[in-house]
């Protein structure tokens, strides 16, 4: 901590050329949203394995040396009866909170772990984990924001820039 400001003004200096500039913790929020990023303590938790949190592809299940742990994880993954995924989803008045339910028609079959607007993509956006079967792109279910049931589509991932083309530029 005692580094953190000659960090930042090193920081600083190395993007002005770049155009640099400040941004806010709501502004990183949606743009994490756009690009699908999990966050802590919200979308991924004990809870859930790598494999319901989409996230498989940083599971080595064939590392030498196995153990209980890595062949339970193993297991989870055969039989992951939840997934998540992102979701544009019909807020015009409010965004879907964390724990909003997802449903389609009169079931319950997801849950929303974190929502908001998506600036880049002019839409309100949710990460919710939802039934396996229900986890494919186009799939159409809806959202309970603020009593009311909203229309989502599952998305891709990510919903912005799939190609990773503005991180590498």
């Amino acid at each position: 901590m005692e580094q953190l400001l000659s960090v930042y003004e090193l920081v600083w200096e190395a993007g002005e050329r770049f155009g640099i500039s400040d941004y806010g913790l709501y502004a990183m929020d949606s743009l994490r949203l756009e690009k699908c990023y999990r966050a802590w303590k919200g979308d991924l938790t004990t809870e859930y394995t790598p494999f319901m949190a989409s996230l498989d592809r940083f599971v080595k299940l064939d590392k030498a040396g196995g153990s209980s742990a890595r062949s339970a994880a193993a297991r989870s993954g055969e039989r992951a009866a939840r997934a998540l995924r992102s979701a544009h989803c019909g807020g015009e008045e409010a965004d879907a909170p964390a724990v909003s339910i997802v449903y389609q028609g009169n079931e319950s079959v997801g849950l929303v772990t974190s929502g908001g607007f998506g600036y880049r993509l002019n839409q309100s956006i949710a990460l919710a984990y939802v039934r396996s079967d229900l986890a494919t792109e186009g799939t159409e279910l809806e959202v309970e924001i603020i009593g009311t049931r909203r229309r989502a589509v599952v998305g891709r991932e990510p919903l912005y820039d799939p190609q990773n083309l503005r991180l590498r530029g």
